[in-house]
């Protein structure tokens, strides 16, 4: 753990639970075992929460990358290369394709895909996103093949975090070692207050207080979690007709 904790700081015995609070689970699954607390600091002081907090998961940037990113990045890429094979495709036939019609064709081998095809461009194409088209996991391996990115990319693709992740730093937990932690706004649970340990002595409870998340981090993390929630998501006609309309106009001024 670096010397120097930034967000966060250790959970005092004179501390209050409030929003921020970090809490740690006795539990196996790494994924589950941080959370922190984001009901309101009024709620809490006004006992509004009706004897539950809400907090979200945290999870190491490790398993972020991992088990997050990788996956999402490589389940939108493959989505565009086959729109694009597709069209290319369809250019090259001169005909339209249905949709179970372009699957079978990826099912083809290369000998057979000559048959249709008479283009190794296309054929290659088709070869290498061809393994990638059932897989429901991904691995850093997949990543690269199907992303085609230097680490540099790589690096600032992750750094451009969602406006449902939160980056924590470091966390006082003094069993663990790791730097980089990542809290999932979406992933919102309940958990009685009275199941939160604030000290432990002897056997470690199922629910402790290990640490709370400093300001001015505990301020932007409710903005960001209100920010999430008020957010309004528009159709995906007007995003098509607002990028094509981009695509047509900026077109004019870089050829």
């Amino acid at each position: 753990m670096a010397n120097k904790l930034l967000e966060c700081s250790v959970f005092e015995p004179s501390d209050e639970m409030r929003q921020g609070t970090i809490i740690k689970f006795d539990t196996e699954n790494e994924d589950e075992k941080l959370g922190i607390i984001v009901t309101a600091d009024c709620d809490i002081a006004q006992n509004k929460h009706g004897r539950y907090l809400s907090y979200c998961n945290i999870i190491t940037l490790d398993s972020y990358i991992r088990n997050y990113f990788i996956q999402k990045k490589c389940q939108k890429k493959i989505v565009e290369k086959l729109k694009s094979l597709k069209s290319q495709i369809q250019d090259f036939l001169h005909r339209e394709l249905s949709d179970s019609a372009f699957e079978q064709l990826l099912q083809y081998d290369k000998e057979t895909l000559k048959k249709i095809i008479n283009k190794n461009s296309l054929i290659n194409e088709i070869l290498v996103v061809k393994p990638f088209c059932q897989k429901t996991e991904f691995s850093i391996g997949d990543y690269i093949v199907i992303c085609n990115q230097k680490r540099k990319e790589f690096e600032n693709e992750v750094k451009n975090f969602p406006g449902d992740k939160f980056f924590i730093a470091n966390i006082p937990d003094p069993e663990s070692t790791n730097e980089g932690f990542v809290v999932n706004l979406r992933r919102i649970k309940e958990i009685k207050r009275d199941d939160i340990s604030v000290r432990y002595f002897g056997s470690i409870p199922s629910c402790f207080v290990l640490g709370k998340l400093n300001s001015p981090y505990k301020e932007k993390l409710a903005q960001a979690l209100g920010c999430m929630f008020s957010d309004l998501g528009l159709s995906v006609d007007y995003e098509n007709e607002r990028n094509n309309i981009i695509s047509k106009i900026s077109g004019d001024y870089v050829k």
